[in-house]
């Protein structure tokens, strides 16, 4: 009995996570347009940034290690094309946040806009998959 709670649980955690990860994305778009239009002192500007990297970087290992765990533990297994798929997704998302991070001060605010419209592109994806165990370019 307590099996099934604790696999709720996990997927209560995972969808939370999940949450965050968009939260993130928003509000690091925030961030850089605040940064643009310069209504914020740049210390603020790096600070908010350090605090959402965090954010984003704790919850992704959390997403990753609970969908893991719930994929293995509920016995769906890792053959399934959208779980495949999601799986690449977030790598993708995890890929192209870290090119952010690494050339925001080398990139245009339209470049930045773009790659920030990318991933939740990604993400919206990645949640359509998840909630219908369906993916929508592979069967």
């Amino acid at each position: 009995m307590w099996h099934h709670y604790s696999l709720y649980f996990i997927l209560v955690l995972h969808v939370m996570t999940a949450l965050l990860v968009i939260a993130a994305v928003f509000l690091r778009g925030v961030v850089v347009i605040l940064e643009r239009y310069k209504t914020l002192p740049l210390f603020m500007v790096r600070g908010l940034l350090r605090g959402v990297h965090a954010i984003f970087f704790i919850s992704m290992v959390s997403v990753f290690l609970t969908g893991s765990y719930w994929v293995v533990y509920s016995g769906m297994g890792f053959h399934s094309a959208w779980l495949l798929v999601a799986y690449f997704l977030s790598s993708v998302v995890a890929l192209c946040w870290w090119l952010m991070m690494r050339f925001s001060n080398h990139w245009s605010a339209g470049k930045l806009s773009v790659m920030h419209g990318v991933l939740l592109l990604l993400l919206f994806f990645i949640v359509r998959d998840a909630v219908t165990q369906s993916t929508w370019f592979w069967s």
